[in-house]
């Protein structure tokens, strides 16, 4: 089982920090800017297709780190879509992004409005989302952030 230290999250001397492990990478943000240099680190090194999973608070940067794969990608538009649920951009990948604060949709709502999305190659976020309830056939990952007291993000990363 791999090493997994417990760092002092209010104590940072450093702007971000990271652990890769073989269960877990963690990334500690203290500002916007790192939150979308993570999330950069991450998506560069994962191959497509693939499905991530965001859950945190409300406020947290799931979609600030959401906005930041988008626009690593040349799709600088990408805002919250608590309301319509479902955003789709379309370029060299497609990125679907999925924001389900209101609710876990049905799987009638998957098979009718997002698995027609994803075709060629795609990346799916899903902000607020259970990686038990989809299987779309692809490596999976979970993004879990902490706000620590003194407001900075803790980022674990893991595949599912």
């Amino acid at each position: 089982m791999p090493l997994f230290i417990q760092p002092d999250y209010d104590n940072f001397n450093t702007v971000w920090t990271l652990n890769y492990n073989k269960e877990i990478s963690e990334f500690v943000s203290c500002s916007p800017d790192e939150t979308k240099r993570i999330a950069i680190e991450i998506v560069s090194n994962l191959s497509i297709p693939n499905a991530i999973y965001l859950n945190g608070v409300l406020g947290s940067g799931k979609t600030l780190f959401c906005k930041s794969i988008a626009e690593y990608f040349g799709f600088p538009d990408l805002n919250s879509s608590s309301f319509s649920r479902v955003s789709h951009f379309s370029g060299s990948i497609n990125l679907v992004h999925c924001d389900f604060y209101r609710g876990i949709p049905s799987s009638m709502f998957f098979e009718e409005e997002v698995e027609p999305l994803l075709n060629k190659e795609w990346i799916i976020l899903i902000e607020w989302g259970d990686p038990n309830m989809w299987d779309f056939q692809c490596k999976s990952f979970e993004l879990n952030i902490e706000i620590s007291s003194n407001q900075n993000r803790v980022f674990r990363f893991n595949e599912i």
